[in-house]
């Protein structure tokens, strides 16, 4: 082994006089970048906000859907200012309450023809036969 200690610097005395300065630029006009970066075709890779909130839930549920499927439920989530979370919860109690009048497709059945209800003009509770 050779003895390296004269090439080395003592700790605590490195001499740094030497080292260039800041960089004298200025700061670019991250506004003129971005119109620049988007119109050459550039994809925003910049992160994404996250859905992270503190709920207490802290186990983890995993599904495969459909993309429309994740499209409307982060779309329903988003909607109600709802955590993922909370929105499956409601989602469970929904289905639960549905459960207790029959089944699942029967309470949507009936849903769908409340809703289409209260589409419809006052005084008439079924769609026209004539199609008006």
């Amino acid at each position: 082994m050779s003895d390296d200690s004269a090439e080395r610097a003592p700790i605590g005395r490195i001499d740094v006089s030497g080292l260039p300065g800041p960089d004298p630029r200025p700061e670019p006009d991250w506004s003129t970048v971005r119109k620049v970066s988007e119109s050459g075709g550039f994809i925003d890779r910049s992160p994404r906000t996250t859905r992270r909130h503190l709920t207490g839930r802290n186990h983890q549920f995993n599904a495969k859907a459909t993309a429309d499927t994740i499209r409307r439920f982060n779309a329903i989530c988003d909607g109600q200012r709802w955590v993922a979370g909370l929105a499956l919860e409601h989602l469970v109690a929904l289905g639960e309450a549905a459960l207790r009048r029959g089944t699942i497709g029967e309470a949507i059945g009936a849903l769908e023809r409340e809703l289409a209800r209260e589409s419809l003009p006052k005084g008439r509770d079924t769609p026209s036969p004539l199609g008006e």
